[in-house]
């Protein structure tokens, strides 16, 4: 006798179960998970992009540098990706 197991990704805020992504976020140093449909992917880039465009870019050793004299409440990054998150 086979055994077939199926399993089906839903979206964590409404519960759908169609074209659901794994997307990818920062915060506070932490990386986070969450599965969503189309619709909340995009109500989360929207949110995020309104914090996004008036950050401040860290890019490569500099950035580093910089943020280890900023205290921790002030130090935050979010990036969103909604690419599956597939090592």
């Amino acid at each position: 006798m086979a055994t077939v197991t199926q399993v089906t990704h839903t979206c964590d805020v409404c519960g759908t179960a169609e074209d659901v992504r794994t997307w990818t976020f920062r915060l506070d140093g932490k990386t986070y998970e969450t599965d969503l449909c189309p619709i909340d992917g995009e109500d989360l880039n929207e949110v995020a992009a309104g914090y996004i465009a008036k950050a401040r870019k860290v890019t490569g050793g500099q950035g580093r540098r910089q943020a280890a004299k900023v205290s921790r409440a002030a130090r935050s990054s979010l990036s969103v990706g909604g690419t599956p998150a597939v090592s």
